[in-house]
């Protein structure tokens, strides 16, 4: 098949975790960015210094957001992969039952 892709389980997991550590740190900057002390700021900027940064707070919490969509779905895609896996070996211990050449 041209194209096709091959994908390891195993990969999958380890991708799965990196973007849940990136949605973590991506969530701990936003924190610290929604609480970022704007009082250094004089009177006449400090207006636009708080919607900088609530601006930014809320452009990386959607970049957090979407790193926890991609580790769920490097889940998911692991969890069919395993489930896959699964049914097929019972299938192929069913069949040797059958033949009379396996034992459970």
């Amino acid at each position: 098949m041209s194209g096709a892709w091959s994908v390891q389980p195993g990969s999958l997991m380890r991708a799965s975790t990196d973007w849940r550590d990136r949605a973590d740190a991506l969530e701990g900057t936003a924190k610290r960015l929604r609480l970022a002390d704007q009082s250094g700021f004089p009177p006449s900027v400090e207006g636009a210094a708080a919607a900088f940064v609530r601006e930014w707070a809320t452009m990386v919490d959607d970049l957090a957001e979407t790193a926890r969509d991609f580790e769920d779905r490097m889940m998911e895609a692991h969890g069919a992969y395993v489930e896959s896996d699964v049914r097929s070996q019972e299938s192929f211990q069913e069949w040797l039952l059958q033949m009379g050449g396996g034992e459970r």
